[in-house]
């Protein structure tokens, strides 16, 4: 019973049954809802750019590309023609930072060289080279090379001021000075002009400073050791009040008193966890009578507990004894599971007064823990107070005594260069050596032929391709299976190639004239698809529309009602185009007897079955239908006769194919498409467009309908197309362009 009363209920959660993601019949194209892939939505007028989409735009627009390259290429022509070539003279020349000795003293300029950055020097000089100043004595230079008397001081300036700049050659003292214009001669001399300006400019700036270097350095040396004398006594006083010996004895004193602390808590921690795994114990052997014999030592009360154990265990066995021989019933039984009940809770009474012994023991150690921590914690922030303090007071007289060197340093060091400059002042050596004079240029640095006509075969490159694609925005035109299966998220079923210049009744017709040619094997493969298990629930009745007129509907409609018929499938042709009917053109005016709209109009559910004609293979039977002036199409579609006719089919039937108006046109497709199990969309390469295709899939969505796919009609299988990627030799060898080939090996032109 102690382990019944310890005992604590568990329950795990069961695993639920796994969840059905998706059924295996809606991974086929037939379902409701999400096809092949969802409806992709153009992002912006631009519609998605993706690398698939910008190859087939290369691939249709590519003579739009080219002319854009052309343009490109004959706009460089023009440009080079037109422009007028810009020649570029360079000179070199070598700029110090400190002027070379003549003599072994120090030069009269104090030069501080040393403690600002050598390229902030540099850029300084350069800086002063594009004054106006620099260009008047470029100017006087220019004057001098040209030797021609005749030039004003303006035409000097003018032949100057062309484009010039001063660049420092990396990692080295050098500069180059560069000169642009568009006469070879001018550039030249100009460009030696300014070379020979620089060293003028620097040569006047040297005798200035030497003159007041003498003066200059009494001043500084007077502002130094004043300074010095100040940096001296701050230091004095500031080391008098720090009394940073006193602050690192008490940082040391604090320190050992971490440590102390620090003992005695991990010899607290210690006891802590020892106590607290007893107690876990204590409350795991709560649970079980046999855990009781192995308490571990130092347990209180452990003596008490043996003992009520041990009466607990012999009394247990000597009932046990008794029930070999007696029921449960006997006095003797029953007062021996009288005592056990006493034992077992005197044990329980035992154990609890354990528990409480130790759990008391162990918050009283916590408890001591805390404080000790608290005072470690209080100790610690003393401790880096005064490490912050001695911190700052270490770093306040190094930082004075650094100053103090430095006042002491630089003022040696004046002293020492005014006994110098005594001895220099005279000395006036240029810092400006020219090392190379410019050259007269014997190419135009502008324009480069081969950068304009690269730019020219860039920019006509980018401006094709950009004409091309706002090109094919505008025209948003279907021209690859991408377009349909990405952009549409709609499955390629099938795919019929282009058969030119055939007529209409041969075309609807060609799977049953021409068994083995190109219409009859796509319309089989088109089949095949529609056989497919995941079809198998919706293709009992198939309504076939388009976008626009001309797309193939009829000759779709026509040609894939034979084959179904001829694999055995006993297949209806319905014409549902009752304001402009093409079935009658192909099989023939059924007459008003037995026209589908007229019947429809009497409201005669009888009459359906007078509707059928035969078809033109076995299996297969056509309704028709005559147009009429007098009967409103809208009004027969809307009544109930219309869903009573395609259940009557559905009943009648294996296979129902519906020729429907085109969607975009009126709202009939949208009404048949609720009564029939799919939708086939008809696609044409070049004539749909992709804008009109998406919104009558959205719509179609909107209302429920299973959209099987579309079936891509009057494709070029020409290696140039890009549906070449389906090209395959059929078993006979029948190329595409042909319409057919009859059995005795007559062909119709293409």
């Amino acid at each position: 019973m102690l382990d019944e009363i310890y005992k604590e209920e568990e329950s795990a959660p069961k695993d639920s049954d796994p969840a059905i993601y998706y059924d295996e019949k809606l991974l086929g194209y037939g379902h409701t809802g999400a096809r092949y892939g969802d409806v992709h939505q153009e992002s912006g007028m631009l519609g998605e750019i993706t690398l698939g989409r910008i190859l087939r735009i290369l691939r249709v627009k590519w003579l739009t590309v080219l002319f854009g390259l052309i343009f490109g290429i004959c706009g460089a022509f023009f440009y080079l023609a037109k422009t007028t070539p810009v020649y570029r003279a360079t000179a070199l020349i070598e700029m110090k930072v400190r002027k070379p000795k003549i003599i072994g003293s120090q030069g009269a300029v104090l030069e501080d060289y040393g403690y600002v950055p050598r390229e902030e020097i540099f850029n300084t000089r350069l800086a002063k080279f594009k004054s106006p100043k620099m260009r008047e004595i470029a100017a006087e230079e220019f004057a001098v090379l040209s030797a021609d008397k005749s030039l004003s001081k303006g035409d000097c300036l003018k032949a100057v001021s062309g484009r010039t700049s001063f660049k420092l050659k990396n990692k080295t003292q050098l500069v180059i000075i560069s000169f642009e214009n568009t006469n070879p001669e001018v550039t030249a001399m100009a460009a030696n002009s300014y070379a020979m300006a620089s060293r003028e400019v620097s040569l006047k700036e040297n005798k200035v400073a030497s003159e007041n270097a003498v003066e200059w350095l009494r001043i500084q040396a007077s502002s130094q050791k004043k300074l010095l004398a100040d940096t001296e006594q701050k230091l004095a006083d500031f080391r008098a009040k720090s009394h940073m010996t006193i602050l690192e004895g008490r940082q040391k004193s604090h320190a050992n008193a971490i440590t102390e602390l620090n003992g005695s808590l991990a010899g607290l921690e210690s006891k802590i966890v020892t106590m607290s795994e007893v107690l876990k114990i204590l409350n795991i052997q709560a649970l079980d009578i046999e855990g009781a014999k192995t308490l571990p030592s130092g347990v209180p009360y452990s003596e008490q507990i043996s003992t009520a154990l041990k009466d607990l265990q012999a009394t247990i066995k000597q009932r046990d004894i008794l029930l070999n021989n007696y029921t449960d019933k006997h006095p003797e039984v029953v007062a021996l599971n009288s005592q056990i009940d006493n034992y077992q809770k005197s044990l329980i009474s035992e154990l609890s007064t354990a528990r409480t012994v130790v759990a008391n023991n162990v918050t009283l150690l916590k408890n001591q823990a805390k404080s000790l921590r608290e005072r470690i914690v209080s100790i610690q922030s003393e401790i880096a107070t005064l490490e912050g303090t001695i911190v700052s007071y270490k770093t306040q007289i190094t930082a004075m005594e650094r100053e103090r060197d430095v006042s002491d340093g630089t003022y040696r060091n004046i002293l020492r260069r005014i006994e110098e400059a005594r001895l220099s002042t005279d000395e006036n050596t240029a810092i400006i050596n020219i090392i190379d004079f410019a050259q007269k240029p014997s190419s135009p640095v502008r324009p480069q032929k081969s950068n304009v006509l690269m730019m020219g075969f860039i920019m006509g490159l980018f401006g094709g391709f950009v004409l091309a694609f706002i090109t094919d925005i505008i025209e948003d035109h279907v021209t690859s299976d991408t377009d349909i299966e990405q952009s549409l998220g709609l499955k390629v079923i099938g795919l019929i190639p282009c058969i030119p210049k055939a007529e209409r009744e041969k075309l609807a017709l060609a799977t049953l004239d021409n068994k083995f040619g190109v219409v009859a094997e796509a319309m089989a493969g088109i089949r095949t698809v529609l056989g497919a298990s995941q079809y198998k629930d919706v293709t009992g009745s198939i309504l076939i529309t388009s976008s626009t007129p001309a797309e193939g509907k009829t000759i779709t409609s026509c040609n894939l009602a034979v084959v179904s018929a001829k694999s055995g499938v006993k297949t209806i042709l319905i014409d549902f185009d009752m304001r402009l009917p093409k079935l009658a053109e192909i099989f023939g005016d059924p007459g008003k007897e037995h026209s589908l709209l007229h019947v429809l109009q009497e409201g005669t559910i009888q009459n359906f079955s007078k509707l059928p004609k035969p078809g033109p293979c076995e299996g297969l039977d056509v309704v028709t239908s005559s147009p009429s002036s007098t009967i409103s199409t809208a009004e027969v579609l809307g009544s109930r006769y219309v869903v009573d006719f395609i259940n009557w089919a559905k009943d009648n039937y294996e296979r129902v194919i519906i020729d429907s108006p085109p969607f975009g046109v009126v709202v009939d497709a949208g009404a048949l498409a609720c009564l029939v199990d799919g939708v086939i969309l008809m696609c044409r390469p070049n004539k749909s467009r992709r804008r009109d295709l998406r919104r009558i899939v959205s719509q179609l969505d909107g209302m429920g309908v299973n959209i099987l796919g579309t079936i891509v009609n009057d494709v070029n299988f020409s290696k140039h197309s890009y549906f070449s990627n389906y090209y395959h030799n059929s078993y006979h060898n029948y190329q595409y362009g042909k319409y057919y080939q009859s059995d005795t090996g007559d062909e119709a032109k293409s």
